[in-house]
C-alpha cells in the first residue's frame, strides 16, 4: 500500500462523495472515481489485485473494434444478443450478463464491456445494474422499436397511438412502454402481451442507424468473441451459426 497526503478540504469532499455504509475509506471513494472495482469486490471474487496484462487484453480488443468500426452504435450489442437468443427481441435482462461472460466481454476484475463504448460498465458494485439498464433501454423498444406493431413511425402522431409520448392517457401508456419516436423500427409487438418480432425493414434500419451504412469487420468481431481464433475460419463459421446470421443479415458484416 502506498501512502499519500491529503488536506482537510480534500478529505471532507471525499466524505461527501462517499456512498454511505459502502465506502468506508478515502481509498474506496477514489477507486470508484477512477473507475476501479472496490477492494471488497475483488476479495469476494477470490482475486488479489487484477492482472494488468489481463486488463489490457480486453481493453485492446475493445479499442481494436472501435478503431476498425468506430461508427457502430453501442446498441448494436443488443441486436447481437437478440440474434444469439434467436427470439426476435424477446430476450430478458437475465440473458445479458451470461451473454457478456460467454463472449468474454468482462474483464478479470468484473468490468462488463460493450466494445463500442469508450468506457466499461461499472465493476461488481455497480456493473450489473448499469449493464442491464443500458441494454434494457433498447430492448424495451423505447429506441428503434414500436409497441403498436408498426413497421414505421412515420405519421404516427396522427394515429392516436396509446404509446405515443404525448398521449394524455397515462394509465394506458405506462412510462417504460412509451415510444420515443426514434427513426426506425427494428423490434415491434402489437401489445405488451404479444411476442416480439422484427420489423419488415429491420436489416436496413440496423444497417443505417446502428452501423451508419457501414459493415462490421466479421473477422475482428469473431476474434473478440472467440479469443485466439482471429484468423481461424472456424471462428467465422461458428459466429454465423451461433448468431443465426441469415443471408439478408450478412450485409451487416464484412470480411
Amino acid at each position: 500500500m502506498k501512502k499519500i497526503d491529503i488536506d482537510s478540504e480534500v478529505y471532507q469532499k471525499l466524505k461527501e462523495l462517499a456512498d454511505p455504509f459502502v465506502e468506508t475509506s478515502p481509498n474506496d471513494v477514489l477507486r470508484r472515481i477512477l473507475g476501479l472495482p472496490s477492494v471488497k469486490a475483488v476479495e469476494r471474487a477470490g482475486e488479489s489485485m487484477p492482472s494488468l496484462e489481463a486488463e489490457r487484453d480486453i481493453t485492446a480488443v475493445s479499442k481494436d473494434l472501435r478503431r476498425s468500426a468506430g461508427y457502430v452504435h453501442p446498441a448494436f450489442l443488443t441486436f447481437l444478443i437478440d440474434k444469439h437468443k434467436a427470439v426476435g427481441g424477446g430476450f430478458s435482462t437475465s440473458d445479458i450478463i451470461p451473454f457478456m461472460e460467454r463472449f468474454h466481454l468482462v474483464s478479470p476484475s468484473g468490468f462488463y464491456r460493450n466494445p463500442w463504448m469508450e468506457k466499461p460498465y461499472g465493476g461488481q458494485r455497480r456493473g450489473k445494474t448499469s449493464c442491464e439498464g443500458s441494454i434494457e433501454q433498447y430492448r424495451q423498444c423505447r429506441h428503434y422499436g414500436c409497441w403498436g406493431g408498426r413497421d414505421s413511425k412515420a405519421d404516427c402522431e396522427t394515429l392516436d397511438c396509446r404509446y405515443h409520448p404525448r398521449n394524455p392517457d397515462l394509465e394506458a401508456c405506462v412510462g417504460r412502454n412509451k415510444c420515443d419516436l426514434r427513426k426506425g423500427v427494428i423490434w415491434k409487438r402489437e401489445t405488451p402481451l404479444s411476442p416480439y418480432t422484427f420489423g419488415r425493414d429491420y436489416v436496413e434500419i440496423v444497417h443505417s442507424e446502428f452501423l451508419k451504412g457501414e459493415a462490421v469487420p466479421l473477422g475482428l468481431l469473431a476474434g473478440a468473441f472467440y479469443p485466439g481464433e482471429e484468423e481461424n475460419e472456424r471462428a467465422l463459421n461458428q459466429f454465423i451459426q451461433e448468431f443465426h446470421i441469415d443471408e439478408s443479415e450478412k450485409v451487416l458484416f464484412r470480411p
